[in-house]
């Protein structure tokens, strides 16, 4: 386990390297981004077979069912719930709710450039660095860091349209 950090309203948010992590299996109803760092990862969603390769990014809704089957190389999944970021309430901010989790029917996959793979690390070393820091602006730093992700998704889930 990478970090878990929940809220007093019962907000959930998962940082971690491994999908048997109990964690992510004790809490129902999270949203999940799951990016392939390193290496190719194999998984099922919904019971459909699919592979990830270095520097994709897959956004699951917490209708989605997801098994990882296979892993040769690194992985993250940040996964959290509405009561830690509530994307309708946010999506002023960042506009995922169409594009990232409820646009389409089919599971979207986002194949990140250099320079938003770059910038989704920082937002990973930022929400570690976060987490180090126990203060009263801890929870809204961590969902700051959080909306930051969720951007960088959008803008490469709308970088990937624009090239069909």
């Amino acid at each position: 386990m990478d970090l878990t950090f929940s809220t007093p309203l019962k907000g959930n948010l998962v940082l971690c390297s491994d999908y048997r992590d109990a964690a992510l299996h004790r809490s129902p109803g999270l949203y999940k981004f799951v990016w392939v760092r390193r290496g190719c990862l194999w998984l099922e969603v919904d019971h459909i077979p699919m592979e990830l390769r270095v520097g994709m990014l897959l956004p699951l809704t917490p209708l989605h069912t997801l098994d990882v089957t296979r892993a040769e190389g690194e992985y993250l999944i940040l996964a959290f719930d509405s009561n830690f970021y509530c994307i309708f309430g946010h999506d002023g901010e960042v506009s995922c709710s169409g594009l990232l989790f409820n646009g389409s029917s089919e599971v979207l996959r986002l194949e990140l450039s250099e320079m938003r793979t770059a910038a989704l690390q920082r937002v990973v070393d930022d929400l570690r660095a976060e987490y180090g820091v126990v203060d009263g602006l801890r929870e809204e730093m961590l969902r700051s860091k959080t909306g930051m992700l969720m951007r960088i998704a959008e803008l490469a889930g709308i970088e990937g349209m624009i090239e069909l």
